[in-house]
């Protein structure tokens, strides 16, 4: 149906699918012009797919080569992800090719490559969706070298050697250096043909006394020699930056001729000098070095710089929002040749270069942003400009600030409190400085001081804020937040303007960074104060970027009130700002922490919430909010555990995230993430001792030497699995104890259910440890009563496996009838299985098994039944990966090893010996 449009986009499609009628070209072509562009795409990604299904087969198989990936739009990466994962087309191999020095992990095609591994893992097959194979192209080695210029010269191998050997000692074997040199030296005279015109030959002795300098530099020496006719052009070029645009060097050398310049670069080209990308719409010098060469042909450099500064000034002015690249060239070149432009003319650079800085910083680029604000102070004189130019210095060394927070450096704090703040004349003026400070102050590892400051920050705003907050405060700034969102609040929320008071944006920002640092530092009660207040003012004044944090905190203290319905409501409008509000990109790392982390499971399953995290993470790093991207990874370890992810791919992803983070903060987040790929890998059999939560990952009593209660929190409810996982009874009566003398200090939600449970199993193993002890027996009872009750308020059945757990320990405890006891085991493993959660339905099934094979119950049929539990125990643990505990069961339980295949069972013989499982990860993370 869409012939039409594939030859309208295709024309040479016609040898290939025949002519279609004329009138089916021009309505497809009709149609879409006259639809959206998305609906057009659409069509097109259809059609292809359709084209290619007909076309690739395993017996006629199609090969797709793509280079300069690097380069790749976000339409075409759409269109090639559609091809490739469209599982339909079959006996299609893509080939791409590009520079890995400019592909990061945030890069688009880095995270299409994670997209498929992940892809692969959720594959239910052996053979995966997509088979991606690395190749990384070397050099050649001195043999392949020679086989090159043997064929360049048609000589023999023998005879070209000692040529080979000079040449691949100055290139070291890089093809276009190779073919550069060799065209050099015919140019000199060295490489010619023999009297009789035959054949090639080269003056070996004159090469090894001339051929003293690498390649690079034998070009440069010869540069205007080389140049000929093209000096002018490529001087200019060089003027222009490591990479031109060939359509901006036509406009300024209007006194040529478009194609005798197009004709000279290609000139210049073919001598190596420069290479083309992007059909021969860029080009860029293929050695630093050469351009500078080039440079050194200007006879009066200032003169031609600030000629050709001005003419890129005037470019600029006349398309401001895609000519940055023509203002920091301009920029670039003026720098140095200050003296000859008069006082007009500097001030104008200087505001043009923090309007193009503040553009950057708007749209995140903030390298860029860091570039114009930094030459917008060159220009004005940093240590004059507060005194000559206050505003524009006090914009520009604001903007400086901003983005050095956004890009993580150290030392800003400090920078910022004696260098600048000192000369802001009024508050108006400080306040932006004092958001900065915020920033940097998280940066420099002093969360603990930003609080503080924070406040007395809303002081001189006229805020007052509780330094130390009751929770009766707390209960009154619900109630104020209950009476201003009564009625129609989504309708309030969806038509709220942006706020135009500059004193309200900084005060949100404050409560902000309250709510921020509060939560990492364990200040509830400030935190929660902070976000009603902030949502409140947003409500009042004007929506900022803390409206949507506003609204999650709301809906946070509407859950642990138990109004369930009315904290969902909430969540949802909270990650419905953040998407109508791309302005906003700041809050919503912070914004999608806490609605996954506290309300997610309200009202939709935990692994559906799993991408949003990763876009919260992915965009935290974007902007350089390193406290937002750490909260995000520190949830997405939560949720490794909660949401049946397979336990290796977690791991490398916990590795991967640490290692990112590390460099770039030491807050509590990241310990809490080394806590969590910890407690991975020793589930998943490759740390020496499962029990004990140190290893790769961390030194435990590094983290116990921290003053930091979330952490300690975090890391004993991490050995409470462990304990309960490997039934390891000292350490769950040290992590249970820990837990309840400090249950009222954290109050966690989502990780609720699951660790009510844990304990819940951990108190039944204590009591009939020691069942002559009663009063252990009843204050263990009394927590298992007690959290029954408070479980049977959680509203959904996903989040409802705690209520059923906690009924079959308590059963148990009462000595029920084994048909009740195994009705709740059932129960609380398809709960579990349903909300994606395989730690707890693999538990669930064998503490099933462990109790029919006790003592209580011990006849045959029901010794069967603990059987077939204990398999589909062992077949969820080695599922979802955790080797370690497979390798346990197996030696508890003799009968599981025959039900295993060979190579499950010598895997898990492998990791109780320690030997084997470590080379298979190591296998696993360079794949």
């Amino acid at each position: 149906d869409d012939a039409g449009l594939l030859l309208d986009l295709l024309p040479r499609l016609k040898d290939l699918i025949g002519s279609s009628p004329s009138d089916t070209l021009t309505q497809a072509s009709t149609e879409t012009s006259e639809k959206p562009p998305a609906w057009s795409f659409q069509r097109i990604k259809k059609a292809l797919c359709t084209l290619l299904k007909a076309v690739c087969s395993w017996e006629m198989p199609v090969i797709i080569f793509i280079d300069n990936l690097q380069w790749i739009d976000p339409e075409s990466l759409e269109l090639l992800k559609h091809i490739l994962l469209n599982e339909d087309i079959q006996g299609l191999l893509f080939v791409g090719a590009y520079r890995t020095a400019e592909v990061g992990y945030l890069h688009p095609l880095s995270m299409f490559f994670r997209e498929v591994q992940l892809k692969n893992d959720r594959h239910d097959e052996e053979v995966d969706l997509i088979r991606i194979t690395p190749i990384k192209l070397l050099d050649l080695f001195l043999p392949f070298t020679n086989a090159l210029i043997s064929d360049a010269l048609r000589i023999d191998g023998a005879a070209s050697y000692s040529l080979t050997e000079v040449i691949h000692k100055k290139t070291l074997g890089n093809p276009r250096h190779t073919s550069r040199i060799l065209r050099l030296m015919q140019a000199e005279g060295m490489i010619f043909k023999n009297e009789e015109r035959t054949k090639w030959t080269y003056d070996l002795e004159r090469i090894n006394l001339e051929v003293v300098n690498s390649v690079v530099d034998l070009l440069g020496e010869n540069m205007e020699s080389v140049l000929g006719d093209n000096v002018v052009t490529v001087k200019t070029a060089a003027c222009l930056g490591a990479c031109v645009k060939v359509e901006v060097l036509k406009e300024i050398l209007d006194d040529q001729d478009n194609e005798t310049i197009h004709e000279g670069l290609k000139d210049v080209a073919a001598q190596g000098i420069i290479e083309f990308f992007e059909d021969e719409k860029y080009f860029s010098f293929t050695d630093e070095r050469l351009r500078n060469a080039a440079f050194a042909l200007c006879d009066d450099r200032e003169a031609f710089q600030l000629d050709l500064g001005m003419t890129l000034l005037e470019r600029y002015k006349k398309d401001k929002e895609t000519e940055e690249w023509s203002l920091l060239r301009a920029t670039a070149l003026l720098d140095g040749v200050y003296q000859r432009m008069d006082a007009k003319a500097k001030s104008e650079l200087a505001e043009l270069n923090l309007e193009a800085g503040g553009r950057m910083y708007r749209q995140m680029t903030f390298p860029k942003a860091l570039t114009f604000a930094k030459a917008g102070l060159s220009i004005v004189d940093e240590s004059l400009g507060w005194t000559s130019h206050y505003q524009t210095t006090l914009r520009l060394q604001t903007l400086v600030a901003n983005t050095r927070v956004r890009l993580g450096e150290k030392g800003v704090s400090d920078w910022l409190t004696n260098e600048i703040i000192p000369h802001a004349k009024e508050l108006d003026d400080k306040l932006p400085l004092y958001i900065a400070q915020l920033g940097a102050m998280s940066n420099d590892g002093k969360e603990s001081s930003s609080i503080p400051f924070a406040i007395r920050c809303l002081r001189e705003l006229g805020v007052r804020f509780p330094k130390n907050p009751t929770k009766a405060m707390v209960t009154m700034e619900i109630l104020k937040t209950r009476v201003l969102t009564r009625k129609d609040t989504e309708e309030r929320v969806r038509s709220l303007e942006s706020v135009d008071s500059a004193k309200v944006s900084a005060a949100v920002t404050f409560l902000h960074s309250i709510v921020q640092v509060g939560y990492f530092v364990g200040r509830e009660l400030q935190c929660m104060i902070a976000g009603l207040r902030m949502l409140r003012l947003c409500l009042r004044h004007g929506k900022t970027e803390g409206l949507s944090i506003g609204l999650a905190m709301y809906g946070i203290a509407l859950s642990l009130s138990g109004n369930f319905k009315e904290a969902s409501r909430f969540g949802h409008l909270a990650l419905e700002v953040t998407d109508r509000n791309p302005q906003f990109a700041a809050a919503k790392p912070m914004a999608h922490t806490f609605v996954q982390y506290f309300l997610a499971h309200l009202f939709e399953q935990l692994h559906e919430g799993v991408d949003s995290v990763l876009y919260g993470y992915n965009t935290a790093m974007q902007i350089g909010d390193h406290a937002g991207a750490t909260a995000c990874a520190s949830l997405y370890g939560g949720l490794c555990f909660l949401t049946g992810r397979p336990l290796m791919r977690s791991t490398i992803d916990l590795e991967s995230l640490t290692s990112q983070l590390s460099p770039l903060t030491q807050t509590d987040g990241l310990w809490m993430l080394r806590l969590y790929w910890q407690t991975a890998l020793n589930l998943s059999g490759t740390s020496p001792n499962p029990v004990v939560l140190t290893g790769k990952a961390m030194d435990v009593t590094d983290a116990e030497a921290l003053d930091s209660p979330k952490v300690h929190w975090a890391m004993w409810q991490l050995k409470l699995v462990i304990a309960v996982v490997f039934q390891d009874r000292a350490l769950t009566k040290t992590a249970l104890d820990y837990l309840h003398d400090h249950r009222s200090d954290f109050r966690t939600p989502l990780c609720g259910p699951t660790r009510m449970a844990l304990e819940c199993m951990a108190a039944r193993d204590l009591i009939e440890q020691d069942p002559a002890n009663k009063g252990n027996t009843k204050r263990r009872t009394a927590i298992i009563k007690a959290y029954l009750k408070e479980s049977e308020k959680f509203p959904r059945e996903t989040t409802r496996h705690a209520m059923f757990f906690i009924s079959a320990e308590k059963a148990i405890l009462e000595k029920k009838n084994s048909h009740i006891i195994q009705d709740w085991f059932n129960k609380a493993i398809y709960t579990s299985s349903v909300a994606g959660n395989k730690l707890m339905a693999a538990l669930g099934n064998e503490r099933a098994g462990l109790y029919f094979l006790g003592e209580d119950v011990a006849d045959s049929s029901q010794a069967t039944v603990g059987n077939n539990y204990l398999q589909k125990a062992l077949d969820a643990y080695r599922t979802w990966g955790a080797v370690g505990k497979v390798a346990a069961l197996v030696r508890q339980h003799d009968f599981l090893a025959a039900t295993m295949d060979e190579q499950t069972t010598q895997s898990s013989l492998d990791v109780l010996t320690g030997r084997g499982y470590h080379g298979s990860v190591c296998s696993s993370q360079s794949q």
